[in-house]
């Protein structure tokens, strides 16, 4: 079903897709490989958010930052928790 903005498969903050792999801003900014964590993302109590998105507005649009997910078939949609990169990824 579309949300407000007609995007039925809007970012809901899951982790997933960050965790599988570091955007290439992450990766600029904090000069880490793509397999690491990324320092920018973190658990704010009910879901995942980037630092980096929340600070820069060219670097959220070009992520299409809360307008889409990269990973709708992923199970994490359905059960957004606090979790570790390992954790299993389907």
């Amino acid at each position: 079903m579309p949300d407000e903005r007609g995007s039925k498969n809007k970012c809901l903050g899951c982790g997933f897709c960050c965790m599988k792999v570091v955007c290439v801003y992450g990766q600029m900014e904090y000069e880490v490989d793509p397999q690491q964590e990324c320092p920018g993302l973190y658990w704010n109590g009910e879901k995942y958010r980037c630092r980096l998105i929340e600070k820069d507005s060219i670097v959220a649009e070009a992520l299409g930052a809360n307008t889409m997910c990269c990973s709708v078939l992923t199970g994490w949609r359905k059960n957004i928790k606090q979790r570790s990169k390992h954790e299993d990824q389907w």
